[in-house]
């Protein structure tokens, strides 16, 4: 009897005699595919299921812009997977989903901005996670590895605004571009870099990868209130 009232895969309370519900949809039930255990190592050039649940679980991160998740392992879904890796602390940072990685993910809950007294939109740089944390309206709404300063060179702990910003900056003192730039104390800005290592690599600025770069400046209005964490 019980099996006549599952159609369409729907079971519906009021069915069994009880008051009234929405119907339960039995899907709704399953597990994470993420509870699958992984027994390869997606990369770039991978692409298919296993590449798309991951991407499922990058964008409610906040780490995958959802465009991106399109079952192939793209710059910009490798780029992603090394933020997740910052922000467990419990796998290498290298950009690839193996067995280790692919937990981290499982668990991973989504970040929670710092600044508690914190305006409506800002920004976020977390020294001891190597992150960029874009907070709107109390949620956090993008999660970016970046690179900031090597040791003697550090970036400064604090609160600015940003001040001023540029598509084509460059830097006359290490010559050097530094595309799409938002300056928020003097010469310290974040912007686009081809080197984003898992470590402090940079002259003191933070360096965002080129594929989130312009994303990240477009997000970065003048007048953004920026904090730097330890």
């Amino acid at each position: 009897m019980l099996a006549s009232l599952l159609i369409g895969g729907l079971l519906s309370v009021s069915s069994l005699g009880a008051a009234h519900t929405e119907p339960l949809k039995l899907y709704d039930t399953l597990p994470s595919p993420l509870t699958r255990p992984l027994h390869r190592t997606l990369g770039q050039g991978t692409s298919g299921q296993r590449v798309k649940d991951a991407q499922a679980k990058l964008v409610q991160l906040k780490m995958l812009p959802p465009q991106y998740a399109d079952g192939f392992f793209n710059l910009q879904t490798e780029q992603a997977v090394r933020a997740l890796q910052k922000a467990s602390t419990k796998t290498e940072v290298d950009g690839r989903i193996g067995p280790t990685t692919w937990r981290a993910l499982r668990f991973q809950k989504p970040l929670i901005g710092r600044w508690k007294d914190q305006p409506l939109r800002h920004a976020e740089v977390w020294l001891d996670r190597q992150l960029l944390v874009l907070v709107y309206k109390g949620e956090v709404d993008k999660v970016v590895q970046v690179s900031t300063g090597q040791p003697g060179l550090g970036t400064p702990v604090g609160a600015w605004r940003v001040q001023r910003q540029d598509a084509d900056s460059y830097s006359v003192q290490y010559d050097a571009p530094m595309p799409w730039a938002s300056y928020y104390d003097g010469g310290y800005a974040i912007h686009q870099s081809d080197s984003v290592p898992e470590y402090p690599a940079s002259h003191g600025c933070t360096r965002v990868p080129a594929v989130f770069a312009k994303d990240v400046f477009q997000w970065l209005a003048i007048g953004t209130p920026v904090r730097i964490f330890a």
